[in-house]
């Protein structure tokens, strides 16, 4: 394990520190769970009697619900989370770039954007490597939001 990676669970974890796990994952399911049966159900009318209406109550709802795993994972393992660099205007095209280190830190992502401006959550998009479209849930859901994917060659092939 290299400087600055996060420690690895082993299975002689204190039973305290696997129940804080399974607390963050029940959480993060049961409120997906009950986010899409009674956020989005309620307002599928709205995609037919007015969608860019239906589009902006989405991206709003989802933009707030995207900053829970992130907030959460903060209380339950006390992670901090601290935004550096320049401020982005809500109101003017950015790209950000990330390289993540390891399969979560892109939950801070979203707390990022939160901590900078909350309207930034709800205007965001995500590139995913194209191979990834591929995976069931996970990778289907950015490209519902109309999110771009790479498809990337390895030049030797």
């Amino acid at each position: 394990m290299g400087a600055g990676e996060p420690p690895v669970l082993a299975a002689g974890q204190p039973f305290w520190v696997r129940l804080r796990g399974w607390t963050f994952c029940t959480f993060t399911l049961i409120s997906a769970l009950l986010g899409s049966i009674y956020i989005i159900t309620p307002l599928l009318p709205l995609i037919v009697i007015k969608p860019r209406l239906w589009r902006k109550c989405m991206d709003r709802l989802v933009g707030i619900w995207v900053v829970m795993p992130g907030s959460l994972m903060s209380y339950v393992f006390g992670a901090k989370v601290r935004v550096r660099g320049d401020m982005i205007d809500h109101s003017k095209p950015a790209v950000i770039i990330m390289n993540h280190r390891t399969r979560l830190d892109w939950l801070y992502f979203w707390n990022a954007l939160y901590k900078m401006d909350p309207w930034l959550c709800t205007s965001e998009k995500i590139t995913l490597k194209g191979v990834l479209k591929y995976l069931p849930g996970a990778g289907s859901s950015p490209f519902d939001s109309l999110s771009a994917c790479l498809r990337l060659e390895d030049p030797c092939a």
